[in-house]
């Protein structure tokens, strides 16, 4: 395996691609991922994600700053093939990697990876008058917090009205962790919301009996009409690295730090 840090080429607009493509790699369990080794993959997002990891896990990664670049083309026109009409320009990353997981899941060979990353969100409004409840859980691919990393979020809505008993603002919203998978993506809305705002996280979650480390951040500078993604993930013996495109910085710490740019989190299973 590849223990030496590297980046990607930036061939024009394409940070958040980068910075999305080392942090999935960046979990373990993608890099052994498939098992099965008859399989062959059936499209080119999953022909060009094959040559990328097996350029991994071999340690001969001898020209594999260019596969980003022959990687987002290739989903670009597998999405085209699809009817979408998206352009692939200073998209938001959360969004391109729900694009990437997703068709690499419509592949032959990488069906089925989505399940690494999918998480459980159980969804509950509950009224404080009449005790009324309405449930539910979804599997989403990113778990949405506002400023700090929780397993369970409540707010107060106060222009909803009760189901039960009609009266508004006596119900409130708890969102909760209700299943995971082997890989937690973590999205911090607020800080589009203000770039300026400090994110707290811990370097360690625990959900339910599992504990989840972080491996991967990805930063963003500048506000939402623009600005640029680069990532802080862990290379070989557990170091810590940042890497902005085809640049490769290391951390010279032995643990992720809080930073001020951090707008998503990818955590693995201890």
């Amino acid at each position: 395996m590849a223990d030496v840090p590297f980046g990607f080429i930036n061939s024009g607009g394409i940070c958040y691609f980068n910075t999305m493509l080392q942090a999935v790699i960046s979990c373990p369990t993608v890099l052994r991922f498939p098992t099965a080794i008859n399989d062959q993959p059936s499209t080119q997002v999953g022909m060009t994600f094959k040559v990328l990891l097996s350029m991994i896990n071999s340690g001969k990664i001898d020209g594999i700053q260019g596969l980003s670049a022959q990687l987002v083309g290739a989903l670009a026109a597998q999405l085209k093939t699809k009817g979408s009409t998206y352009i692939f320009q200073q998209e938001d990353a959360g969004e391109f990697f729900g694009h990437l997981i997703n068709e690499l899941d419509t592949d032959n060979m990488f069906h089925g990876i989505s399940r690494l990353f999918n998480c459980g969100i159980l969804t509950e409004v509950k009224c404080s008058n009449c005790s009324f409840v309405i449930s539910k859980v979804s599997s989403e691919l990113i778990l949405f917090v506002g400023s700090n990393l929780k397993v369970e979020e409540t707010s107060v809505l106060t222009d909803y009205t009760c189901d039960n008993c009609h009266l508004i603002g006596t119900c409130t919203l708890t969102k909760s962790i209700d299943s995971t998978g082997d890989i937690l993506v973590i999205h911090f809305r607020d800080k589009y919301i203000n770039p300026d705002i400090v994110i707290n996280y811990p370097v360690e979650l625990q959900c339910k009996d599992i504990i989840y480390k972080v491996v991967a951040q990805v930063h963003h500078s500048g506000g939402l009409s623009g600005g640029h993604y680069y990532v802080s993930c862990t290379r070989g013996l557990g170091k810590v690295y940042t890497i902005d495109d085809a640049h490769v910085h290391p951390n010279f710490v032995e643990a992720h730090q809080q930073y001020l740019n951090v707008c998503m989190l990818f955590l693995c299973k201890v």
